[in-house]
């Protein structure tokens, strides 16, 4: 019965582990690397993203092995995931009324992400701060800069 339970635990583990790879190769490989380059092949993005599995495979193992505990580790991801998600998700329901443009969307996601990976531990929500800050200013920026490129066109 202990092995039975064992192994419950371990595929529930391996089921949470490889579903946050393919979430994070997924957005790397179809939101960012595909918008730099839309002209990408299906078999360019299928490579592309099997290299992305693989080294944040190798990112996650090198984590693990350097960071002290679990808590503390799972404590420091939360940090980054809702640093860099949580404001561009809930902002999104309201994108035609902010003005909200997807570059925003990803300024503020990589940048509150980043921030709270490098200083999330000393100030837990400077991460939002510099992601909303970023959100709604290339938001703004890249629509004055598409009414720009409108008035010249007429």
């Amino acid at each position: 019965m202990v092995g039975l339970v064992a192994a419950a635990l371990l595929a529930a583990f391996m089921s949470s582990a490889d579903t946050s790879l393919m979430t994070v190769t997924s957005i790397l490989t179809f939101d960012i690397y595909k918008k730099a380059r839309p002209q990408a092949s299906p078999a360019h993005l299928m490579n592309i993203s099997r290299i992305m599995v693989v080294l944040i495979g190798f990112c996650a193992l090198l984590l693990a092995i350097s960071l002290p505990g679990i808590i503390k580790t799972l404590l420091i991801a939360y940090t980054v995931f809702t640093s860099g998600l949580l404001l561009p998700t809930v902002a999104g329901f309201y994108k035609e009324r902010l003005g909200l443009t997807s570059g925003g969307a990803l300024w503020a996601l990589v940048s509150g992400g980043t921030t709270a990976l490098f200083l999330g531990q000393s100030y837990p929500l400077l991460g939002m701060a510099v992601s909303l800050v970023l959100l709604l200013a290339v938001s703004y920026l890249e629509r004055r800069h598409a009414k720009g490129k409108a008035r010249q066109a007429m």
